[in-house]
C-alpha cells in the first residue's frame, strides 16, 4: 500500500492563516480583543485567589500598622539674619568674621555635628526608651555572625560620649528644616513616639543653636581684639625704630637742612628731561619700523610700507587709483578694449598710478628726513640727562639716603594711624550681643501623630496585593503552556480542531466508549457527530478511508473518542474499529466481548481467520470491531509486518470506514508503523493538561513520517469554565447547538 503524502486538506484550509515557526509557516497573530479576553479570562478564573491575596495583604498590612508606634512632629520657627550689619568686619588684612549672609550657610549649622551633638548631651537622649542605644537590638548581620559563630558577643562598655555617638544617627533621622518662601523664617521640626519629647528636643535645638552662634561671635571678637593689640605695638615699635635711624643719619653726615638751590634745579631738568626722553625713543621706535620697511623696497612702490601709505595726501591717491580699476574692470564686462570709454578709463587709470607713485615718494623723503631728525634728538636728550643725573648723583648722595629714611618714617606712621583708627571703629560689644538667629515660636507638643498613616498604608498595600496577585496570576497562565481552548490550539498548533468533546462526569467514564449510543441528545454525542462530519468531509475523493486516531500521552481520552466516533459512523455506514494497541487493550471488557476473543494480533499472526476477529458491538448498532487479541511479545513488528498491509487491503473492500486506535506516539512508535497505511490521522489532545511542546513533538514525528494529519480533537473541555474564561464555546460545542437543545453539559 502505498504511503499517503501530507498536505493540507479542507479543513487546513480553513483553519488559521498563519501557523507556528516550529513547523516552517508564518506565525498566527492574536488581536488585540482576544488578547483582552484572555487576560480577564484569567482574572475571572483566579479572582478567589486574587480577592483572597489582596485581602491578606491589607489584613497584614493593618495587623502592621497596629503594630507601629506612633511617631508626633513638634516644630519651632526661627528668623535667622542674613544680612548682619553688627557683625565683626575689618578689611585692609584684618580677618572677617566666619558668619556669613547666605541663609542656607545657617542652616548647615544648625544641622551641623556640633549643635547635635550638644543638644544630645543636654538632653541626654540615650536615656529615652526609643533612642537608647542599649535597648536596640543589634543589626541583622551582626546577630547572623554570631549566630554562625563568626564573631563572639562582646559586651559595650558605654559611655555618655559613645551613647551620644550611637544616638547621632537616629536624631539626624528624626529633624526636618524647611524655609518658609520669600522670607527668612526656617521651621525646625523634630519627631519623635512622645509629643512632650518632641517639642522639648526642637526647643533645646534652637537654643543651642542660638547660643552656640554668640560663643563663636565672642570667640571671634576675642580673637580679633588680640590681634588688634599685637599688630598695633608691632607697628609702634617700626615707628620708633624708623625714626631713630632717621635721627642718627643727620647726626652722622651732618645734615641740618640739605634742600639748597642747585639740588632743586637740577632735580627739575632731570624731571623735564625724563619724559622728553621717553617720548624720544617712542617716537624714533616708530619711525625705525617704517624706515626699515621702506629700505625694504627697491622698486618704488611702497604700498606695503603702512606709515607711507597713511602720509599726507597718498590715502586719497590711494582711493583714487583704486576707483580707476574698478572703472577699467567695470567697463571691459560691457565694452571691448578698443572702445572710446574703456580707452579713457585706462588713461585716468594711468594717471592715477602716476599720481599715487609720486605721492609715496614724497611720503617716503618725508620719512627720512623725520627719522633722521628723531635720532638726532634723542641723542641729544641722552647726553643732556647724563650730565645731569651724574651731577644730581655726586650732589645729592646723601640727600637721597636721607629722603629713604624719612619716607620709610611716614609711611610706618600712616600704617599704625590707620590701624588705630579702624580699630576704633570695631563694635565688638554690639556685635556679640546681636544674635544670628531669633525665635519666632516656640515648638508645641503634636496634637495628632504624623505617622503611621493607616488608611494610607493599607490603602497602598491593598493596591499592591492586588497588583502583585493579578501579576502573579498572569505569570502563572503565562507559563501555563498547555492547549485551553479551541482558538488557542489552531494559534499554537496551526491545524484545525475538528471538534471538542465535553468532560465526562465520573458516573459516566468507566462506560464512555459507549456514550453515543446511551445518550444520542447530549453535548457529547453532538461533538462526536462534528467530528464525524470533519472527518468524512475530508476524505471525499479517496478511495480508501482508513483513519488513525493518535495521541501524545496515555489518558487523553483517545480510546474513548475513537469508540464514540465509530458508533456515529456505523450509523449511516459501514464501520471498523480496530484496536492497535496491543500494549493496553480495552475494547474486550469496554465493549462486553467474551474472554479471549480473538482479534488484530491473531490475524496478523495467522493464528486465526478473519471471520473469528471481527466482532458485533450490539444489536442495537452496526459497528464492527476487532480487538487487539492476544497480547504479543512484539508488538511493533506486527504493525511493521507485510500481513497487515494485505489485511487493510482486504478489510478496506469490506468496509466504508476504517478507524484504527492506536498507542500514544510520545511512549512508543507504534502509530509511525502504520503511518503508511492510513489516509490520514487524527491528533487527541487533553484540554488544559497537554502542553503545547508536546504537542508539537508528536505533530513533528507525523510530518516526519509524511502522515496528512486531518485536524485536533481537543478532548475533556469543561464548555462552561472555557466559555468563562477564554470566551470560547458560546454554543456548547463546535456545532453551534444551543445548551437548552441538548441538556447542560456533563460536569465532571
Amino acid at each position: 500500500m502505498t504511503s499517503m503524502k501530507r498536505g493540507m486538506s479542507p479543513l487546513n484550509a480553513t483553519a488559521v492563516a498563519g501557523a507556528d515557526p516550529f513547523f516552517g509557516e508564518a506565525a498566527p497573530q492574536a488581536q488585540d480583543g482576544n488578547d483582552m479576553a484572555l487576560y480577564w479570562g484569567v482574572v475571572r478564573k483566579r479572582w478567589w485567589a486574587i480577592a483572597l491575596l489582596t485581602m491578606m495583604v491589607g489584613l497584614v498590612s493593618w495587623a502592621v500598622s497596629n503594630t507601629m508606634p506612633l511617631i508626633y512632629r513638634s516644630t519651632a520657627t526661627i528668623m535667622i539674619e542674613v544680612e548682619n550689619k553688627g557683625s565683626t568686619k575689618i578689611e585692609d588684612g584684618v580677618p572677617v568674621s566666619p558668619f556669613g549672609d547666605n541663609l542656607q550657610t545657617q542652616i548647615e549649622i544648625l544641622k551641623s555635628r556640633n549643635v547635635v551633638m550638644q543638644t544630645i548631651e543636654q538632653m541626654r537622649l540615650w536615656e529615652q526608651p526609643e533612642f537608647d542605644p542599649r535597648q536596640a537590638p543589634a543589626a541583622w548581620k551582626t546577630q547572623l555572625q554570631r549566630w554562625l559563630g563568626v564573631t563572639e558577643s562582646v559586651p559595650v562598655n558605654w559611655t555618655p560620649e559613645l551613647l551620644a555617638e550611637a544616638v547621632f544617627g537616629a536624631f539626624m533621622g528624626r529633624i526636618d528644616t524647611q524655609v518658609v518662601p520669600g522670607s527668612r523664617l526656617v521651621r525646625v521640626s523634630f519627631e519623635a513616639q512622645d509629643a512632650d519629647l518632641a517639642a522639648k528636643v526642637a526647643n533645646v535645638w534652637v537654643k543651642v543653636y542660638i547660643a552656640e552662634d554668640q560663643e563663636s561671635r565672642f570667640r571671634t571678637a576675642q580673637g580679633v581684639t588680640d590681634w588688634v593689640q599685637t599688630r598695633a605695638d608691632e607697628l609702634q615699635k617700626n615707628v620708633a625704630k624708623s625714626e631713630r635711624a632717621l635721627q642718627d643719619f643727620r647726626e652722622k653726615n651732618n645734615l641740618v637742612s640739605v634742600n639748597g638751590g642747585t639740588q632743586a634745579v637740577s632735580t627739575r631738568q632731570m624731571e623735564e628731561l625724563t619724559p622728553r626722553v621717553v617720548e624720544a625713543k617712542v617716537r624714533l621706535t616708530e619711525l625705525d619700523t617704517a624706515y626699515k620697511q621702506m629700505q625694504r623696497v627697491t622698486d618704488g612702490d611702497y604700498t606695503t610700507v603702512p606709515w607711507v601709505m597713511s602720509y599726507g595726501t597718498v590715502p586719497d591717491a590711494r582711493a583714487r587709483e583704486t576707483a580707476a580699476r574698478f572703472k577699467v574692470a567695470e567697463l571691459a564686462q560691457n565694452y571691448g578694449f578698443e572702445h572710446q570709454k574703456m580707452v579713457q578709463a585706462q588713461a585716468e587709470l594711468v594717471l592715477a598710478k602716476e599720481h599715487l607713485r609720486r605721492q609715496m615718494a614724497v611720503a617716503a623723503a618725508s620719512l627720512t628726513r623725520e627719522f633722521e631728525t628723531a635720532s638726532a634728538t634723542l641723542q641729544a636728550l641722552n647726553s643732556t640727562l647724563s650730565q645731569e643725573r651724574g651731577q644730581s648723583l655726586r650732589v645729592n648722595r646723601s640727600e637721597f639716603q636721607l629722603a629713604q629714611l624719612e619716607s620709610e618714617v611716614q609711611a610706618n606712621r600712616q600704617l599704625y594711624e590707620l590701624f588705630m583708627s579702624r580699630g576704633k571703629q570695631l563694635d565688638v560689644v554690639a556685635d556679640i550681643e546681636k544674635s544670628v538667629a531669633r525665635v519666632i515660636d516656640q515648638a508645641l507638643p503634636g496634637r495628632a501623630p504624623i505617622a503611621p498613616n493607616k488608611p494610607k498604608m493599607i490603602l497602598a498595600s491593598v493596591l499592591l496585593g492586588l497588583f502583585g496577585s493579578l501579576a502573579m496570576a498572569l505569570g502563572i497562565e503565562l507559563l501555563n503552556t498547555s492547549i485551553k481552548g479551541s482558538n488557542d490550539a489552531e494559534k499554537k498548533l496551526a491545524y484545525p480542531v475538528i471538534s471538542s468533546l465535553p468532560v465526562l462526569n465520573d458516573a459516566t467514564r468507566p462506560t464512555g466508549l459507549l456514550e453515543y449510543q446511551k445518550n444520542r441528545d447530549s453535548v457529547f454525542s453532538e461533538a462526536i457527530r462534528t467530528a464525524r462530519t470533519s472527518l468524512m468531509l475530508s476524505c471525499l475523493d479517496e478511495d480508501r478511508k482508513v483513519f488513525m486516531i493518535t495521541s501524545s500521552s496515555p489518558g487523553e481520552g483517545k480510546t474513548t473518542f475513537v469508540s464514540n466516533l465509530a458508533l456515529a459512523m456505523a450509523q449511516s455506514r459501514k464501520t471498523l474499529l480496530i484496536e492497535a494497541d496491543m500494549r493496553r487493550p480495552q475494547f474486550a471488557q469496554q465493549f462486553g466481548l467474551r474472554h479471549g476473543s480473538k482479534g488484530l494480533a491473531n490475524l496478523v499472526a495467522g493464528t486465526a481467520e478473519l471471520a473469528q476477529c471481527l466482532h458485533k458491538v450490539s444489536d442495537t448498532s452496526e459497528l464492527v470491531v476487532m480487538p487487539a487479541g492476544d497480547q504479543p511479545s512484539n508488538p511493533l513488528e506486527l504493525l511493521m509486518s507485510r500481513r497487515l498491509e494485505k489485511v487493510l487491503e482486504d478489510l478496506s473492500t469490506q468496509f466504508d470506514y476504517i478507524l484504527i486506535d492506536t498507542p500514544p506516539i510520545e511512549v512508543v512508535s507504534d502509530a509511525l508503523a502504520l503511518s503508511r497505511l492510513i489516509t490520514g490521522a487524527v491528533y487527541v489532545v487533553k484540554a488544559e493538561e497537554t502542553t503545547t511542546t508536546v504537542v508539537k513533538n508528536g505533530l513533528r514525528k507525523l510530518e516526519r513520517a509524511n502522515v496528512n494529519v486531518l485536524g485536533l480533537l481537543l478532548n475533556q473541555v469543561d464548555f462552561e469554565r472555557s466559555k468563562k474564561y477564554y470566551g470560547e464555546y458560546e454554543g456548547y460545542g463546535s456545532s453551534g447547538y444551543k445548551s437548552a437543545a441538548y441538556g447542560n453539559p456533563v460536569q465532571a
